[in-house]
């Protein structure tokens, strides 16, 4: 008689405070980040952003389908904020803090970035910016702006140039201009992107390079 009792109450607080009871308030969307997927949880006021489809060439760097790449809170006013992760072959991974905002349908997110030395430590910071665009169908002309910050006939010298900007998250790439019909054959290119003409333009001034420049695939 005392175990059915227990079994009664057992299946009384489940019904309770089962699932529905503790069901959390969160919705998956799926965005773009400089070609590659992104599942972007918000789940009771928490953010999370991992990758769900890598772009070609960061599984060398340790980036594979659930990676997470940032980890925050949504605050008013569409605020948001918390740490962002950079990767390495060499070094691992590595947090630093950011902040941004959510705007229609993108996330922007920027902070002070550290930069490695060969021995794994680290020796400064820079600025950096994350753009997550959300995915809606067919990439809209508005949004196809790209940013080259500079245009090369070998993929080697294109590289250098992306190392340099990059702090370990590849989010500058090299891309073949092939892909794009709207630009001239034949180069390899440093670039981020898919962006609007806005945002491209801020990207294009951090670079700091004189000759880059923005201009639509296609």
């Amino acid at each position: 008689m005392t175990r059915f009792i227990l079994m009664v109450l057992a299946l009384a607080s489940l019904s309770l405070f089962g699932p529905s009871a503790f069901a959390s308030d969160c919705a998956v969307d799926s965005y773009d980040h400089n070609g590659s997927t992104m599942e972007v949880q918000q789940c009771d006021g928490d953010l999370f952003i991992s990758y769900s489809a890598p772009r070609s060439g960061l599984a060398k760097i340790g980036v594979i389908p659930g990676t997470l790449l940032f980890e925050g809170n949504l605050r008013p006013g569409n605020r948001v904020s918390g740490q962002a992760r950079l990767f390495s072959a060499k070094c691992g991974e590595i947090t630093y803090d950011v902040s941004g905002t959510t705007s229609g349908n993108s996330i922007v997110l920027s902070g002070s970035a550290p930069k490695r030395n060969s021995s794994c430590r680290v020796i400064s910071y820079s600025t950096d910016k994350l753009l997550f665009t959300l995915n809606v169908g067919a990439t809209p002309a508005a949004d196809d702006w790209y940013v080259i910050a500079g245009s090369f006939r070998s993929t080697a010298a294109a590289q250098r140039l992306v190392d340099r900007f990059n702090a370990g998250r590849a989010d500058w790439f090299i891309k073949n201009t092939r892909d794009c019909p709207n630009f001239t054959n034949g180069y390899s290119i440093a670039t981020i992107g898919p962006m609007s003409k806005a945002l491209a333009t801020e990207w294009k001034d951090w670079t700091g390079q004189p000759d880059a420049y923005i201009k639509t695939c296609n």
